[in-house]
Formats: structure tokens, sequence, C-alpha cells
């Protein structure tokens, strides 16, 4: 196992007087490569009377899961399937208990393509079923397979395929061939589809009678879209939607000068980009604060925003708020990186 050790690390291998030493216990507290942050306890997360469902969504939770996997902890598998970060888990789960493994949930997960190979290979009937080919049409890094599907002339789940953003060239296909197919909802929101949303723009201007600007609002790619459409159609524009736009912090400023009752702070707090506009509404409103939105942030410092509002309110950190406040289990954030961790504790010496 390599290790990324700050060099000042040889100062406490003179205190140890052994670097062999030294190596040996960096190996073994740095075993993991996520770790909870250090004001979260691993009891606030699990409990051994239900499936741990959340948990099982966590990108950095699976070494963990895996532990607890061994203490007899029960956890959902259809979650665990979908968790790009769970693979060893599920080739593990394939080699022992098959009948536990999701099938709809692992052809959608972008890093089990090997594993969606195989099972096409050794069992052609699976992809027939309904969702499972649902699933693949929508997952990001199967379009090498999407492709071959279409070339045999299997059926394809339109909406499914609207859905995923590397599939750009396919969907422009069916755009000129199509049309009619094409699920505008699903696609509205879908980045690599603006290139659609403008024609049909262009094609109708006035009645956009395919067009969903609520969905529009959350596209990242769409903002010059939303700001010429503040120009013609204003009304048509939807504030909560596009309060969770990354791309659209600037539109968002200056709104709130202008209309700040059309903000929602449901979705403004979910926004990775809005960390500098919830720290000021925080300071300003400290009961205009939608907690349950700000922990599915993604932002880290979000994060750090809920603990030190939790500390200021007296809201106590335990398994009650961690039960009450769900979507924090799922949150990559309540882990940090081993490696990182213990490479800062070294460079103060």
């Amino acid at each position: 196992m390599s290790l990324n050790i700050n060099p000042k690390k040889l100062y406490l291998s003179k205190v140890l007087g052994n670097s062999d030493l030294l190596n040996v216990i960096l190996k073994f507290v740095i075993d993991k490569k996520y770790k909870l942050v250090d004001w979260i306890s691993e009891d606030y997360l699990f409990s051994k009377d239900n499936h741990n469902d959340d948990i099982c969504h966590n990108i950095n939770a699976v070494e963990l899961i895996a532990e607890k996997m061994k203490e007899n902890y029960k956890f959902n598998w259809h979650f665990i399937c979908k968790n790009p970060s769970a693979i060893p888990l599920i080739k593990n789960e394939i080699k022992n208990n098959p009948l536990n493994i999701n099938w709809e949930s692992v052809f959608g997960n972008p890093n089990a393509i090997e594993l969606i190979e195989n099972e096409i290979n050794t069992h052609q009937h699976s992809i027939n079923q309904c969702w499972i080919k649902y699933s693949l049409f929508s997952n990001p890094n199967a379009l090498h397979l999407i492709e071959k599907m279409i070339k045999n002339n299997i059926s394809i789940p339109y909406g499914a395929l609207c859905k995923n953003p590397n599939a750009k060239d396919l969907i422009e296909e069916v755009s000129k061939k199509t049309p009619e197919k094409l699920s505008w909802w699903i696609l509205c929101k879908n980045p690599a589809s603006i290139s659609i949303i403008e024609q049909e723009l262009i094609k109708d201007p006035k009645r956009q009678i395919n067009l969903f600007w609520e969905r529009i609002c959350k596209n990242p790619n769409a903002i010059h879209l939303i700001e010429q459409q503040l120009i013609n159609e204003p009304n048509l524009i939807n504030w909560c939607c596009l309060c969770e736009n990354p791309n659209a912090i600037h539109l968002i400023e200056q709104r709130l000068k202008t209309h700040p009752y059309d903000i929602s702070l449901d979705s403004l707090f979910k926004n990775p980009n809005a960390i500098h506009l919830i720290e000021d509404i925080l300071k300003s409103d400290k009961k205009m604060s939608p907690l349950w939105s700000l922990v599915k942030n993604k932002n880290p410092k979000a994060l750090l925003i809920f603990k030190n509002y939790c500390q200021k309110t007296n809201l106590k950190l335990d398994k009650s708020t961690f039960d009450c406040y769900r979507p924090l289990k799922k949150n990559p954030n309540i882990f940090e990186n081993s490696r990182d961790y213990y490479n800062e504790i070294f460079s103060i010496y």
C-alpha cells in the first residue's frame, strides 16, 4: 500500500527511533481511504433495526458499510447496487448471494459496466426487462452498449435515452427522424440537449408547446436561454427551480435585491455555488433556515455551516438529529480523505 505522507513525518521517525516502525503505524491508522469527520459518530449513522437505506447511497461510506456487514448489520441492496463506489461489494455479493442483487440498479450504475456486460453475455433475456433496459439507456457510461442494442433493433426506451447526459448524438438523431418520440419533460433538464432546445425555440418561439421551463431553469447549460427568456417572457421563469441551478448565481443575486420573495430558500440551500448567499441569510435571519435542504448541499462548506448553526442554536448533534435530517447520511462530505487528514497532522511537525 503506497502512502503519500508529508516528508516532515521524519520528525516522528526520530522520536520513535525507527522509520520502519512509523510506516507500520501509519499503514495501520490509514487503513481506510475515508474516515468520518471527527464530530460525527458511527452510532448516528447505523441501526440494527432497519436496512440503513440512506447510508447505502453514500459514495464515501462503502468501507464502513463493509465493516458493518461483518457485524451483521442489514443494508438495502437496491441502493448499494446504485452506489458507484460499491462495485467490490456488488461483485462479492454476486458471487456469494446473487439473489440479493438488484439488476435494475446495477444496470444504471456508471461504474458497473463490466458487470453489466457480463450479465448481458450470460443472461440475454434480462436486457428485455423494461426497467433494466430503462436503467441501461440512462447510464452515461453505457453508450457503446446502447448503440449496439439500437443496431440490433431492440426497442428504445426514449425517456431513458433523453435522460442520458452522454447520448447527445443519439438524441439529436431521434429529434431529426422521429421527434414525436422525444420526452421533452426529461429532455429539458439534460445538459447535453441544449442544441435541441435551441432548435425548438427557433421553430416555435411563440407557443413553445414542447418546452418545460421549470425543467430548463434547472439545466446548468441553459443559462443563456434563461437570460433571454427573462427579457422576452419573464413569467415563464420558475424561480424555485432556478435557485437550484449552480450556474445561475448571478441571476439569483440580482433577484434577491429586487424581488427577494421570489427566492426559494429550500432550493437555494441545496445550491453548491450559493454558500456565500446561505451564510448571509443565516446571519440576517436564523429562523429562515431550511436545514433539510442544507444537508443535501454537496459543497463541503455547507456541512460546516450546518455544524456551526447547530452549535449556535443549541441543536444537539446526536442520533435523533441524524434520524431527523436523513439526507446527512447520504452526504459524502460527512467523510474525509484519511490520507489528507494524517498528512495535515504530520505537517505541523
